[in-house]
């Protein structure tokens, strides 16, 4: 079973067993640097939705009850804004506004 394997040299050594793709072989960085970039943008985009909608919401009468009660169309436009969340992101950094000053 292990011999199949083995002669696919796609990530299992000659030995028929997985070995890490991040061993640093060039022929395989491919298959690191591509899903890893898409998970940083995944989790980037999660985290700055996040954010605009807790600063969204940071001036409303009863922002605790929004945070528990998810106002969904508010939610919803903040979703769809927050695919270009590098570009706003950069945005706000060269304005000074990414980090509050207060902290």
């Amino acid at each position: 079973m292990f011999e199949n394997y083995g002669k696919q040299g796609l990530l299992c050594g000659s030995d028929g067993l997985p070995h890490l793709i991040v061993s640093g072989d060039q022929r395989h960085s491919r298959e690191f640097i591509t899903p890893g970039i898409l998970f940083l943008y995944i989790v980037g985009w999660i985290g700055w939705v996040g954010r605009s909608y807790l600063i969204a919401i940071r001036d409303d009468k009863k922002p605790t009850q929004k945070e528990i009660i998810i106002d969904v169309p508010l939610a919803n436009r903040l979703i769809w804004r927050g695919f270009s969340w590098p570009v706003a992101g950069y945005r706000e950094y060269l304005n000074g506004e990414l980090i509050d000053p207060n902290v």
